[in-house]
């Protein structure tokens, strides 16, 4: 049967800014989703298709909603591009907010093989010029690359995405399946799936189904062991009332034992199953990562003792330790309001070390860890509003330490918690390295320590359009063991002095 959720409309309200500015449209499509974690309805979608002479405008909205800390936050996005009728770039732009903040605006026009984008960065637009990835897409060209590959079984091609909101191109390996039929909610259709296997890291294989039409009609991203769905239907279903999820259940997994602090003192090595071929993960002084058996891979994370003092400012030539002392969007590094309290924070030490020590101490006595603020701040955000949880601590540490001259990223991973009934599990969580004495040394402004129970997923790559998130690698792997020391064992230890 043909899948009901594209609508062909004379008139539609949904696309009337796109319509005051290039008229009446030739031709308007119209398909709302219902988006689900696991099967659980979390929000709703809805994607337009609209033509204007020789030009294709094509818009997606969503919805999402989750509580943290028992708030609800409301997370909307809107995604709109223009380009010509064979697919050529013209223009985009996405926002998104939460609880009605604005937490990302991007407005691009592409010229020439040059992309113009503006981006909204603390309340202020900001400018950038690059050359347009090449053979980068936006919708309207991968549908027409899609219909000219065709859906014969086995075909396979390759599309690069440009994603708006990050600025920067995703290339990704797309493999046909054979037509099966799927559960669209209210009915079942015959249908395409698409696998769609991103080459970067931390991109995990999705797939996509569409009909012969060639519209995506549902869509399947694997996160923490389950799945978000995205699945056509009509717009009483899509637009149902929803219950929140909480967002602990989306960024945490489980350990299959518990740990002591005593044996997170030490050394411990994690055995991993990814569940994709590539799983790549982030090595230095603190982790190793290693191939094991039948595919397995050994993650073995040694708590760092304290290094020597280390100079300040870093004066090496290093291009890598020089590109983590550089501003970018999220790390303020350069901004006065970052600079002088950092300043101030470090006094008079003399020494890397001690100052890392100090402007610690500063994040986590200046950020209310009770408040917690809609989307990723800036470092400039984070000082004025003082609200944040460990991604604003981490950026604004990270800004601090820069902005004194210390080489340091932000990193992303999975830090071990005590849960509930003595159950322990791995959750999503943002820190810092920092270069003291030639060696990475890792810091937590949230929790004043670092130990073995720290697995690094991601780190910065120096620009907010290469913000790593350890959402993006929860559900791409298992944690099946971890060897501990045999002999490790004690009582927790005191939390550190505030």
């Amino acid at each position: 049967m043909r899948t009901p959720p594209l609508v062909k409309l004379a008139s539609i309200v949904f696309l009337a800014c796109s319509m005051s500015a290039c008229g009446s449209p030739d031709d308007v499509q119209l398909c709302y989703l219902a988006a689900y974690h696991g099967n659980v309805r979390i929000g709703h979608s809805v994607h337009s298709r609209a033509v204007f002479g020789d030009r294709v405008v094509t818009t997606h909205r969503s919805v999402l909603s989750v509580r943290r800390a028992g708030r609800e936050i409301d997370c909307r996005s809107d995604y709109q591009y223009t380009e010509t009728a064979d697919g050529q770039p013209v223009s985009f732009r996405a926002f998104e907010t939460k609880n009605g903040r604005s937490t990302r605006r991007v407005i691009g026009h592409i010229t020439g093989g040059q992309l113009n984008a503006r981006v909204m960065i603390d309340d202020e637009w900001r400018n950038r010029t690059l050359p347009w990835p090449k053979d980068a897409l936006l919708p309207e060209g991968l549908r027409l690359l899609r219909r000219r590959e065709g859906l014969a079984e086995g075909t396979s091609y390759e599309a690069v995405v440009f994603d708006a909101r990050a600025i920067r191109a995703v290339r990704s390996q797309v493999t046909v399946g054979a037509a099966i039929p799927v559960d669209m909610l209210t009915a079942v259709a015959e249908v395409t799936p698409l696998a769609v296997a991103p080459d970067r890291r931390g991109g995990a294989e999705s797939v996509e189904y569409v009909d012969a039409e060639f519209d995506t009609v549902k869509s399947v991203s694997p996160r923490l062991g389950s799945q978000f769905v995205y699945v056509a239907c009509d717009r009483a279903v899509a637009l149902r009332p929803i219950d929140p999820i909480e967002q602990a259940e989306l960024d945490a997994m489980p350990s299959p034992v518990a740990l002591t602090s005593a044996q997170r003192a030490a050394t411990l090595t994690y055995i991993l199953r990814p569940t994709r071929a590539k799983l790549s993960l982030p090595a230095d002084n603190t982790q190793t990562v290693s191939p094991g058996a039948d595919g397995l891979l050994e993650v073995t994370v040694t708590r760092a003792g304290e290094p020597p003092p280390g100079e300040l400012p870093y004066a090496g030539e290093d291009p890598a330790l020089l590109a983590a002392l550089a501003p970018d969007a999220h790390v303020r590094s350069d901004d006065p309001r970052v600079v002088e309290p950092a300043q101030r924070a470090v006094g008079g030490a003399k020494d890397a070390r001690r100052a890392v020590e100090r402007l610690e101490r500063y994040v986590f006595r200046h950020v209310n860890r009770g408040e917690h603020y809609p989307g990723c701040g800036t470092a400039v955000e984070v000082v004025e509003n003082r609200c944040g949880d460990c991604t604003e601590h981490a950026v604004l540490l990270a800004a601090m330490c820069r902005a004194v001259g210390i080489p340091a990223q932000v990193v992303t991973g999975l830090a071990y918690t005590d849960g509930p009934d003595g159950v322990g599990e791995f959750a999503s969580h943002a820190w810092v390295r920092v270069w003291v004495a030639d060696q990475w040394l890792h810091v937590d402004s949230t929790a004043r320590c670092v130990d073995a129970g720290y697995i690094m997923l991601a780190v910065g790559d120096e620009s907010v359009e290469g913000f790593p998130s350890s959402m993006d690698y929860l559900g791409q792997f298992d944690i099946v063991q971890v060897i501990t020391p045999d002999a490790v064992n004690g009582p927790a230890d005191a939390p550190p002095e505030p």
